[in-house]
């Protein structure tokens, strides 16, 4: 027996699971490929992207402005825009008190419910702050005669941020009485002046004048304004003259004393 006949064939040492093993990782090699181009396939389809926005209960902000506060587009995957996630990026927007948003395959639900504008705060020499009853920032604006917003005054800021609260007790005052009066009825107050003791002073468009006094605080607040809102209507809605030199005081107790108001 020669020396070459006696060394062992490397192809016989090559057992039946190694030959198979090599085969299974063809197969595994494969499959990942599939996976790759499935998922590739998945990441292009329209049934895993926004293929409509529907948007409900707009007021003042554009569907522009929602779906850019919710960081859509059409097109955009669904699984980097997770209903939750759009639901938090819309209650960053200080416009929006509250919003829902829910997907159904390629199309997303949105319903927004939008803070209500109270009342104008200077802000600088052009610029007004657009605050809501609470008195947080919705904005800033420049005034304009076609803007029926009251201002406030008596009252300055020098930082502000949108979505910021302004707490200060006096203007909380004035938000609280503006955000109670009758639908559409703050359109004919032009000022309200709020002094150092807390006292309103309300000047309307027609040239009246309305000295509210101080708001008390306590668990009767909103009980007593609502009743004091009341008597004021009554006396208003009566009067014969409401322009310049017309003056009201509210802060007597009972019914209001009109004076210079065509009834003396």
């Amino acid at each position: 027996m020669t020396r070459r006949s006696q060394e062992a064939d490397p192809q016989e040492d090559v057992t039946e699971e190694e030959r198979s093993g090599g085969g299974k990782g063809w197969f595994w090699l494969a499959l990942l490929v599939m996976l790759a181009i499935a998922s590739i396939a998945a990441y292009r389809s329209a049934f895993f992207r926004a293929t409509a926005i529907d948007i409900t209960g707009l007021d003042r902000l554009t569907r522009e402005r929602v779906i850019e506060a919710a960081g859509l587009a059409i097109g955009a995957p669904r699984w980097e825009h997770s209903a939750r996630a759009v639901q938090t990026r819309l209650l960053s927007e200080p416009w929006i008190q509250s919003a829902t948003a829910a997907w159904e395959t390629g199309r997303i639900a949105i319903n927004v419910e939008e803070r209500k504008a109270a009342g104008l705060l200077k802000y600088s020499d052009r610029f007004y702050l657009v605050l809501d009853p609470t008195g947080i920032i919705l904005g800033q604006t420049e005034l304009d005669p076609k803007n029926a917003l009251p201002v406030i005054s008596g009252k300055e800021v020098t930082t502000a941020l949108r979505g910021q609260k302004l707490p200060d007790p006096g203007l909380q005052d004035a938000l609280f009485l503006l955000a109670r009066m009758a639908e559409g009825y703050p359109s004919h107050i032009s000022e309200v002046k709020v002094a150092a003791d807390r006292s309103l002073v309300l000047f309307m468009v027609s040239g009246a004048t309305v000295d509210w006094g101080p708001i008390p605080d306590g668990p009767a607040r909103l009980e007593n304004l609502n009743e004091k809102i009341e008597l004021f209507f009554g006396t208003w809605n009566g009067l014969k003259k409401r322009s310049g030199g017309c003056k009201v005081d509210m802060r007597v107790a009972g019914s209001p004393i009109a004076s210079g108001c065509g009834d003396d």
